[in-house]
């Protein structure tokens, strides 16, 4: 797993340009027609959206809570190394299996309970954290690898 952490003080700039990239993944209120009209028969007979449009609304949801409250929110990203390499050697069930492991791992140890963690492509996990300070993050994240790492979990 990689961990990396970002402190606010060190790259203002860098601020700046999250502060944007948050603010454009609001929803477009213009209604865009559906390509070949399928996303307007998937929201007609109630299929699931997205899970991009999952991740943005729940992005969404953590900034607005954290600004609203004036508390700081953190984002963890989470990927499993070597994805490709165990998926070439173990085959799909039991990639899948262990990203499935991998993934209530994690959300096992988030520490309230409406905390969620989305899967975002094959190997990497999103987790949006409202009114967490940027070292409970980090320390969250130790945890979670820890436990990850753990004999026995099969991840």
């Amino acid at each position: 797993m990689t961990d990396a952490v970002i402190a606010k003080d060190s790259a203002e700039h860098f601020w700046g340009r999250v502060r944007s990239a948050l603010g454009a993944l609001r929803p477009v209120r213009q209604e865009r027609m559906p390509a070949y009209g399928q996303a307007a028969i998937a929201r007609q007979i109630g299929m699931k959206p997205r899970l991009g449009a999952r991740i943005e609304e729940e992005l969404t949801g953590a900034r607005e809570a954290s600004a609203q409250a004036g508390v700081s929110m953190s984002l963890l990203v989470i990927e499993i190394d070597r994805y490709r390499e165990y998926f070439a050697c173990y085959g799909k069930g039991a990639t899948d299996d262990c990203v499935m492991t991998v993934m209530q791992t994690i959300a096992d140890a988030l520490p309230h309970d409406d905390d969620t963690c989305l899967r975002m492509g094959r190997a990497t996990f999103v987790v949006a954290l409202p009114d967490m300070p940027v070292l409970m993050a980090r320390t969250l994240a130790q945890k979670i690898t820890g436990a990850i790492l753990q004999p026995g979990t099969g991840a």
